[in-house]
């Protein structure tokens, strides 16, 4: 069996990388479906054909209100675009009794021109949190893309 060089292929190197997060992506809603994907809840904003526009130089959001929580879950997010490294995300949540979000940054312009991104947070102690935001900021110009999906998988 002919084994390439992985280091002095950076195209294929790059392909594998994608093709990773593909796998691991699916792996983690397969596990997880067998449990928990009854109990998906996902942004009203990007349900089916209601995804939301990522444009040069803006800040989109997508939001999950009113969700019932537990002590374990992700949160996840499928977006599609064509140079991930231009991309910001932060993740946010509030409680009832709060008008504003706390953040956490959770994609810093890492990825280069790689296209597409899927992220699934694992958090905890979050059961009495109902409201999240995620916040994708594009700093740069050329391209776009959407964010397909935003969801909570409750277990």
């Amino acid at each position: 069996m002919n084994t390439p060089n992985w280091e002095s292929t950076p195209a294929l190197t790059q392909e594998m990388v994608a093709i990773t997060r593909d796998l691991l992506r699916e792996t983690a809603m397969m596990a997880m479906g067998m449990i928990d994907y009854v109990t998906k809840y996902d942004s009203p904003n990007t349900i089916g054909q209601n995804r939301v526009a990522i444009s040069d130089y803006t800040t989109s959001y997508a939001y999950l209100d009113n969700i019932a929580c537990s002590e374990n879950m992700y949160l996840c997010t499928y977006i599609t675009h064509t140079y991930i490294g231009d991309l910001e995300i932060w993740l946010g949540w509030k409680d009832e009794s709060s008008p504003t979000y706390t953040e956490v940054k959770i994609w810093d312009h890492q990825g280069g021109g790689t296209d597409n991104l899927a992220l699934c947070i694992g958090a905890v102690g979050f059961q009495n949190i109902h409201d999240w935001r995620l916040r994708v900021t594009d700093s740069y110009g050329g391209d776009q893309g959407y964010i397909e999906e935003f969801c909570d998988l409750v277990g």
